[in-house]
This record gives C-alpha cells, structure tokens and sequence, in this order.
C-alpha cells in the first residue's frame, strides 16, 4: 500500500485497519494504524482507533496516555472525538467523575455531539 512517489497511502492504510478491527484482528489494526498516523490526514482517527484497541485489550491507562498525547493541549472543541474516546477510558478506569466532566465540557461546546459521534463511530468491540 505504497502511493506513486513510493510513500505509504495511510488513507489504505487506516481502511484496511477498520477492516482488520471489525474482523476482530487487532493487532494487525494495530500495525496498520501505527503507519496511518503518520499521515496528517490519518492522525486523529488512528490515535482515536489505537485508544479504543488499548481499552478492548484492557488497557485504559495506555488509552488514557494515547489520547492525551494526541490531544496535547488542544481545545475540546477540536478534539472533540478524542475527549470522548477519553471520558470512556476513564469510565473503564471507574474514574466516573473525570468522565462526567469531560462529557459536560463537549456537550457545552458541541451540544448534541456525544449522540451523532455514537451513531457513526465505528463497532467492531465484541
């Protein structure tokens, strides 16, 4: 999955990570998305699927420390999937208070957002 000028195509690379995740293939999504972040296009839906494969594999504390890296110091309202992703991973953690806040902190400033991320963010958790 190489381009013309012989760069990785990360926009194949992400896709055929979805594929891989619904097949229930993580670690090969895992390695795909690793070459798809790299991409500027690709970034943040990569950091977001490497967060969510962090929490099937029951690993909140490597979600929680992907998302805050991606995240780094940008406002919620442009970021608002990873702060998502990221209350989830607090509430793993049982850290239900944390999460509460960052859910009030994106839906003030994307009212409706949690439900219209839900309704299309991908399913591939079993």
């Amino acid at each position: 999955m190489i381009t013309g000028s012989g760069n990785p195509n990360h926009q194949a690379h992400l896709q055929l990570a979805l594929f891989e995740l619904y097949a229930g293939r993580t670690d090969e999504a895992e390695t795909l998305l690793d070459i798809a972040r790299s991409g500027e296009v690709e970034r943040n839906e990569s950091e977001v699927l490497l967060a969510r494969i962090a929490l099937m594999a029951s690993n909140p504390q490597e979600a929680v420390a992907l998302l805050r890296a991606s995240i780094d110091g940008r406002h919620p309202s442009k970021t608002p999937e990873h702060h998502y992703e990221l209350a989830r991973a607090y509430e793993y953690m049982g850290e239900l208070a944390q999460a509460r806040k960052i859910d009030a902190a994106i839906n003030q400033l994307v009212p409706g957002f949690a439900e219209a991320y839900e309704a299309r963010r991908p399913k591939f958790e079993k």
